[in-house]
């Protein structure tokens, strides 16, 4: 006989007649790991949020800061054509005043000379004040 025949022999096991009954007992490190699964996914899921909010953020900024960027060119630009607008019209006033003045400084006996050279003299610096103003603008130097 072999040694487990005569094991059974000695401790005479009767045979179950019903299945056990299962216990259910509580695993508190299953279940805090669980949680802490659960916590883990849902930062996951957070984190990820996050990332792709700040990242849709940069872009907008991207877009904005280039906005920005074109209304300040805008903005140069029209002050640009204004001062080309402005001079332009004004020096074209101012240059036919010069010209009238010239020709009324021809006439010597009709005006009063020296006034004449005054008004001349100071029309003729408005003209190359409006003259730079219209060559800067047109080089793209601020006013």
């Amino acid at each position: 006989m072999d040694a487990f025949a005569v094991f059974e022999k000695m401790v005479d096991i009767p045979p179950l007649k019903q299945q056990p009954v299962s216990t259910h007992k509580n695993d508190f490190q299953v279940l805090v790991d669980e949680d802490m699964k659960k916590n883990w996914d849902e930062a996951k899921r957070g984190k990820e949020t996050t990332a792709a909010l700040i990242a849709i953020n940069e872009i907008l900024l991207h877009d904005a800061n280039q906005v920005t960027s074109c209304i300040s060119d805008l903005v140069q630009l029209a002050g640009q054509y204004a001062r080309l607008s402005l001079a332009g019209s004004y020096s074209a006033q101012v240059r036919s005043t010069v010209s009238y003045l010239e020709r009324l400084e021809g006439m010597g006996h009709l005006v009063d000379q020296e006034k004449l050279k005054k008004t001349l003299g100071h029309m003729k610096r408005k003209l190359e004040f409006l003259n730079k103003v219209e060559e800067d603008a047109q080089k793209g130097v601020p006013g």
